[in-house]
């Protein structure tokens, strides 16, 4: 689901896959589920939580909502193989 990593300066969390089954979507389970995620990764220490999600209206209003931004100083690589 996601780990710690330590930076230079500061500790963050990198949500790897965090999955709502459609039909029990738009309930609000994702949003109070994120939000312990956040307060129990703050209390751990961490400063950042960090995620790759869809570039997508769904998850750009979801994860905005509650105040995630598109990082501007990352930039995601790929290569298809």
């Amino acid at each position: 689901m996601g780990y710690f990593v330590q930076y230079d300066d500061i500790i963050g969390f990198d949500i790897v896959e965090i999955v709502i089954k459609k039909e029990f979507q738009r309930q609000g389970i994702g949003t109070t589920f994120m939000k312990e995620i956040e307060q129990r990764v703050k209390e751990k220490g961490a400063l950042q939580i960090q995620l790759q999600a869809v570039n997508d209206d769904m998850h750009n209003n979801f994860y905005g909502k509650l105040g995630y931004k598109n990082a501007t100083n990352f930039v995601f690589k790929a290569k298809m193989l």
